[in-house]
C-alpha cells in the first residue's frame, strides 16, 4: 500500500484525462507523501 497526500489526485486526474493519448509511453508522474507514521494512521482511520 501507498499512502499519497491528497494534491496528488491533480497529477492522477490528469494522467487519466489524457491516457489514450499516453498509451505506449514511457508516463511519469510525482506522487509524494506518507509523512505520518502507521500508528497514527491506524488511529485516524478507526
Amino acid at each position: 500500500h501507498q499512502l499519497i497526500e491528497g494534491s496528488a489526485g491533480a497529477a492522477i486526474a490528469a494522467l487519466f484525462k489524457r491516457k489514450k493519448t499516453l498509451i505506449g509511453k514511457r508516463v511519469v508522474i510525482i506522487i509524494c507523501g506518507g509523512n505520518i507514521n502507521s500508528n497514527t494512521l491506524h488511529k485516524v482511520l478507526s
